[in-house]
């Protein structure tokens, strides 16, 4: 791990640190500077009084909520949207974070939204993240790394799931949550002779753009339009392809070929959606539980489809939905819960096609008697909760993709992970709190699933 031996400079100017890298090497990274014309301490984060403030405000209160059981309040949607708004990361940031990795003698290209802006020479929209590439040679990984601890990022995941153009990607967060993913490539000037699938970019794949008046590198457009391939694309998605192609006379690719122009959000809209926030603080939502077959395989189609965040569902199949109310959990319905699913056998299923609901998109297991069979076993013992407070005829069962799309909008992205075999092992008793997010409270071996 990196560690840093500080080094005073001149009363008004950059201080800086010197930071030892495992490899023994030894680089100079700018810690802040002082501008006595501002009154302030200055540095990638910004005015620091201020951020200090609001994360220190966020700090204290998160303490008291987790010793009263509300700690779950900093996952809900609200707060996630509040922080997002709050502890965006501005172009100051940006160039701070690209000079710091530089200055280990690290290459890097901005990708993502931030991309897109370098390429228009302006930025265009709020971002809470960072795309950026990193040429991994000579231990450029290492290098970066050093420089985002240093600026205050911690790793959360070393090597994450990604998308097929950038396979390999490190995910770093501040104590704000402003998020950068690392994504590894090699480059022909570099060598570009590296293990671990880590792509190997072209020179016509690099291009250089602006950010905050200062060059960056950064990705080619037609790097960019690759990138936003595979997956479906959120509306911030299909807005900045469609200023990229705009401005640039570029052709849309398929999925975004359809005008987005009632889609840009507008002061109304965003007005809308801040008093629906307020709504969600203000009206909780009705604590629930549900039963559930986790299906541990499919979550990353489910995560290519628009992922899961913390405190929504992982990819499974429903049991039984809604069931007791949280506040009737207790050992002797957990204890009955166990009996039940212990007499029922494990089994294998297959997801192999696309279905629809109206306005749902899901992967249809086979065969699904078995999952049929749980249900009815459930509403069985317990007759006063029937599925889905008894809204439908029959059950179907369904591993769900997404919402608000069709099967054609999904089917690029899921079928090249088709067919998918799984095995259900046990049954979840899930519990949704009243601000809307999801936990495990207790989960229920079916039979014979240790032989699995």
């Amino acid at each position: 791990m990196a560690s840093p031996n500080h080094r005073r400079s001149a009363p008004m100017g950059p201080v800086t640190a010197r930071f030892r890298l495992g490899s023994g090497d030894a680089v100079m990274l700018p810690v802040f500077d002082v501008d006595r014309r501002r009154g302030a301490v200055t540095g990638s984060a910004g005015s620091v009084p201020l951020r200090d403030r609001a994360i220190g405000l966020l700090r204290s209160a998160k303490g008291p909520l987790v010793r009263v059981g509300a700690g779950s309040a900093f996952q809900s949607m609200p707060v996630r949207m509040a922080r997002r708004v709050v502890f965006r990361t501005r172009p100051s940031d940006v160039v701070a974070i690209i000079e710091s990795i530089e200055a280990t003698g690290v290459r890097c290209w901005v990708a993502g939204g931030w991309g897109i802006d370098a390429l228009l020479g302006r930025q265009t929209r709020r971002h809470n993240d960072l795309d950026l590439c990193i040429d991994v040679a000579d231990d450029g990984e290492a290098r970066a790394a050093a420089a985002l601890e240093h600026l205050g990022y911690r790793v959360t995941s070393e090597r994450a799931d990604s998308g097929p153009l950038f396979p390999v990607r490190a995910v770093y967060r501040d104590s704000s949550g402003r998020t950068i993913d690392l994504l590894l490539v090699a480059t022909a000037q570099g060598g570009g002779d590296v293990d671990g699938g880590v792509p190997v970019l072209e020179p016509d794949s690099l291009s250089t753009g602006r950010i905050s008046e200062r060059s960056v590198g950064c990705l080619s457009p037609a790097v960019q339009l690759r990138a936003h391939m595979g997956y479906v694309p959120q509306m911030r998605d299909r807005v900045d392809v469609e200023r990229l192609c705009s401005q640039l006379a570029i052709e849309r690719p398929v999925p975004y070929r359809q005008p987005v122009s009632s889609e840009v959000p507008t002061i109304r809209r965003r007005l809308a959606a801040l008093l629906g926030v307020a709504a969600q603080l203000g009206v909780p939502s009705r604590a629930a539980t549900a039963l559930v077959v986790p299906v541990p395989a499919a979550q990353v189609v489910v995560s290519a489809c628009g992922g899961v965040g913390p405190g929504d569902l992982p990819a499974h199949v429903t049991v039984l939905f809604p069931f007791v109310p949280v506040g009737r959990v207790d050992r002797h319905l957990e204890g009955s819960l166990a009996t039940l699913f212990a007499s029922t056998p494990a089994f294998s299923f297959r997801l192999a096609r696309i279905s629809s609901f109206p306005g749902t998109v899901y992967l249809e297991p086979e065969p699904a008697h078995d999952f049929v069979g749980l249900t009815q076993a459930v509403t069985r013992r317990w007759p006063s909760f029937p599925p889905y407070e008894g809204a439908f005829d029959a059950v179907i069962p369904h591993v769900t993709l997404g919402h608000g799309v069709g099967p054609a909008d999904l089917e690029p992205t899921v079928a090249p992970h088709l067919p998918i075999d799984a095995t259900a092992t046990e049954v979840v008793l899930m519990a949704r709190d009243r601000l809307g997010s999801w936990a495990p409270r207790s989960r229920f071996p079916l039979a014979g699933a240790t032989e699995q």
